[in-house]
C-alpha cells in the first residue's frame, strides 16, 4: 500500500515510518524542512518537503492517491 505520512519526522512519525516499510508499505513523508528529508530517507521513506498550513510551500502537483 502507498502510505503519505505528515509529520513523518516527528516523535511518532519516526517511529512509524520504518514499521510501515518493514511490513511492505511504500511510505512518502512529509517534513516542513528540508534538513530533514535525509532523515526520512534513513528511515526508509521518501521524503517531500512542505508544510500543510502553508499552501505556498506545497510542491505541485500535490501527491495524491493512487487507484489500483
Amino acid at each position: 500500500m502507498r502510505i503519505f505520512l505528515a509529520g513523518a519526522t516527528g516523535a511518532i512519525g519516526k517511529q512509524l515510518v520504518p514499521r510501515l516499510v518493514e511490513r511492505g508499505h511504500e511510505v512518502t513523508g512529509m517534513t516542513r524542512s528540508g534538513s530533514k528529508q535525509q532523515l526520512v530517507r534513513e528511515l526508509g521513506g521518501r521524503a517531500v518537503v512542505a508544510d500543510a498550513l502553508d499552501p505556498s510551500r506545497s510542491p505541485r502537483p500535490w501527491p495524491g492517491p493512487s487507484r489500483r
